[in-house]
């Protein structure tokens, strides 16, 4: 008997990670839908193939791109998880979800899981990484909204409740491609600040509404993105290299968080530089082809 779960998942050329995605809630999830962002390879072929109902949307932001999915008319299950292409559920959540998505009261808006995050091959346990990040939503109950970093809040109109078991992110991609997505993300978010579309930094919950990770959340707004720009990268570097424990993961934890934590947002204040004095800068970045 399968959950009565949608699963969506956003993708552009995810032809390496989708066929895993989708393997991984097939079975189990009542309906898989694709939104496809007009991809080049062989995604929409293998979303086909697997049995996924596919819809193509232009690309904006992953929180836009989210909200316009769980908006379908196509949606029939009043549960919606949000899953990515290199991400996939294990058997032991699908197990535990069988068994507490019966008789939900009804102010829970939402569960909370933990990603296990796999980098060249070792799970990166600590430095801050393996943190709650809501994924189930009860459909009409929550909304989601850009970062500053360009990723997503998701608010939930309601309880959150926590899950034991996790999900994995997996990436299939090679150390060089991680890092040429890495300055590319940089280039995008720096543009996208320049121009002011980054949205508000404070995303304030309503009453009654529960925000994901409400205490980092509070910290970055409050604290973080009100420091210079050119000392960003030190500290989080520091605070989650030395202070949540990053060097516990071995050379690949030193790795991550070099280019993860210094790196990028290195990169950012580069860029942000580099385009506010050269007009050159500013048309490559805006000619740059995202998505």
């Amino acid at each position: 008997m399968s959950a009565p779960v949608t699963v969506i998942i956003p993708a552009y050329n995810e032809q390496v990670n989708l066929s895993a995605a989708i393997k991984s809630v097939a079975g189990w999830a009542e309906q898989v839908i694709v939104v496809d962002s007009f991809s080049k390879d062989a995604t929409v072929e293998i979303a086909d193939t697997l049995g996924a109902e596919i819809y193509r949307h232009k690309y904006e932001s992953i929180a836009a791109q989210r909200t316009w999915a769980m908006n379908l008319p196509a949606v029939r299950n009043r549960w919606i998880f949000n899953l990515d292409a290199d991400e996939r559920l294990t058997d032991e959540l699908k197990d535990e979800l069988n068994y507490r998505l019966h008789n939900i009261p009804d102010e829970v808006g939402a569960f909370a899981i933990r990603r296990k995050h796999i980098f060249m091959g070792r799970w990166m346990r600590h430095g801050g990484d393996y943190i709650w990040l809501i994924r189930l939503v009860r459909k009409g109950r929550c909304r989601i909204i850009k970062t500053p970093y360009l990723n997503e809040h998701t608010i939930v109109n309601g309880r959150v409740e926590k899950l034991e078991a996790d999900f994995i992110h997996l990436t299939e991609k090679t150390f060089t491609e991680w890092v040429e997505r890495q300055a590319r993300g940089s280039l995008k978010y720096t543009l996208a600040m320049l121009n002011n579309t980054t949205d508000d930094p404070r995303p304030d919950p309503e009453k009654g509404e529960s925000i994901e990770g409400p205490v980092r959340t509070w910290l970055n707004h409050r604290l973080f993105y009100k420091t210079p720009f050119f000392i960003r990268p030190f500290i989080r570097f520091f605070v989650n290299y030395f202070l949540r424990g990053g060097f516990l993961d071995g050379w690949q934890g030193y790795v991550y968080h070099t280019v993860n934590d210094f790196l990028y947002p290195f990169f950012v204040y580069a860029n942000r530089r580099e385009i506010r004095q050269s007009a050159d800068a500013r048309e490559f970045a805006e000619k740059s082809l995202w998505r």
